[in-house]
């Protein structure tokens, strides 16, 4: 049986304020060792968004995750992820120059 929860959204004071991602379309979201993780995406700001994003259902509580390796992709929307061997790959969508 599943169960649905609705997280409140966060307020100014809140420490999860700012690890909380904005509402968007366009994102991908994989899960790997039972969290969630969201990338990319926009809402009707100009450019989408290049941070990486974890959500923990256990605690319910969401993170900013550090990009470890010599390459960040770019801001993008309408792109495909997937998670191999513990990494995350993005493949396509379109980028704002």
């Amino acid at each position: 049986t599943l169960k649905w929860y609705l997280l409140p959204k966060p307020q100014l004071d809140d420490s999860q304020y700012n690890v909380t991602p904005f509402s968007r379309y366009g994102h991908t979201v994989v899960v790997y060792k039972r969290k969630f993780y969201l990338w990319g995406g926009r809402n009707d700001r100009p450019v989408p968004c290049n941070r990486l994003f974890c959500f923990d259902p256990k605690s319910r509580q969401w993170s900013l995750v550090s990009i470890v390796g010599d390459f960040v992709p770019s801001p993008r929307d309408g792109h495909s992820a997937c998670v191999i061997n513990d990494r995350m790959y993005i493949f396509g969508g379109f980028e704002d120059h």
